[in-house]
């Protein structure tokens, strides 16, 4: 019984610093996605500043090369959105890999985490990058209009009386939506794995049905 114990309490010692070192690679690449975000709206907001001046002299001029900078900054911030949402899918199903996928002949000890777990969640989720988009968008949406009750009810200022119940309402919503976030992580986790090994499995049984008809 001890053993057993103590055999559980290493795995999931090795399950949780798997996740943690997982999620030092997706704070890393979400960083570098911000900072493209953030250099985008920068670089939009050089470029307006020192327009102004032109502007005044040659009007007709300076609004079109304003339209043209919008429209630069727009496609690059829309791409950027979109491959956003579509890798965040992939790096909450790295998370999720971390945490429930065993390394082949380990006995899961020692679990897949870091960059094969992302690689991991990549090979699992193709074909499925539309809906994982969806996915993402929806929690977006989700997370936001969870918040808006709070902002619109000030739940910062304590001065009615109901600081405390607006604040405690608005930590239960956000509970919540992560809750059915990583609950829906976790089920299209199962649902890409099977089916990629239900691929493989059809792929195994075809080779060997080939092998006995040569």
């Amino acid at each position: 019984m001890l053993c057993l114990v103590q055999r559980s309490a290493k795995i999931c010692r090795n399950r949780l610093v798997g996740c943690l070192i997982t999620s030092l690679y997706v704070l890393l690449l979400s960083t570098s996605v911000f900072f493209g975000f953030f250099s985008d709206s920068v670089n939009y907001l050089s470029i307006t500043s020192l327009a102004r001046d032109y502007e005044t002299f040659h009007s007709k001029a300076a609004v079109l090369f304003h339209a043209v900078v919008v429209l630069i900054h727009g496609t690059v911030f829309i791409v950027l959105a979109v491959k956003f949402g579509k890798w965040s899918a992939g790096w909450n199903m790295g998370l999720v890999v971390s945490v429930l996928e065993e390394e082949e002949g380990e006995d899961g000890k020692g679990g897949i985490y870091g960059t094969n777990a992302l690689s991991l969640s990549y090979w699992y989720g193709r074909g499925h990058e539309k809906r994982d988009l969806l996915m993402m968008l929806m929690f977006l949406v989700f997370a936001i209009a969870t918040r808006m009750p709070c902002f619109y009810s000030r739940c910062s200022l304590s001065s009615s009386g109901n600081g405390v119940l607006y604040t405690g309402l608005y930590v239960g919503l956000i509970c919540v939506g992560n809750v059915v976030k990583w609950v829906a992580c976790v089920v299209s986790y199962y649902d890409c794995r099977a089916r990629v090994l239900e691929k493989k499995d059809d792929v195994e049984i075809g080779s060997k049905a080939k092998g006995f008809a040569t």
